[in-house]
């Protein structure tokens, strides 16, 4: 993303971790200025979340899969039922998540 918006020499990168949260952690405990990490993963009392407009394209869709060899079938549908139920949708908005079109 850095070399895409051509800012690759104005910026120090100091970290890079394997997570998302860990990224936040780094943010709260005041071990950088700023992160890129999806909003989601940071907390209001951590940092500002700043709406750029530039960044969409940026943004991930994780989907759900079911897989066909799969021990156990009917847990599996069941499962695959649930993550299409408003329950789980409520579930995933109240973490921060917004829901895929």
């Amino acid at each position: 993303m850095f070399e895409d918006f051509g800012i690759t020499d104005q910026v120090d990168i100091v970290s890079n971790t394997t997570t998302a949260p860990a990224m936040s952690t780094v943010l709260a405990a005041d071990e950088c200025d700023a992160i890129i990490v999806w909003k989601e993963n940071v907390n209001a009392d951590q940092g500002e979340i700043v709406d750029c407009p530039e960044m969409e394209n940026y943004i991930k869709t994780i989907p759900a899969a079911r897989l066909t060899c799969s021990a156990d079938a009917e847990a599996a549908d069941a499962f695959a039922q649930f993550l299409d139920s408003q329950t789980a949708w409520d579930i995933w908005t109240s973490y921060g998540y917004e829901l895929a079109g």
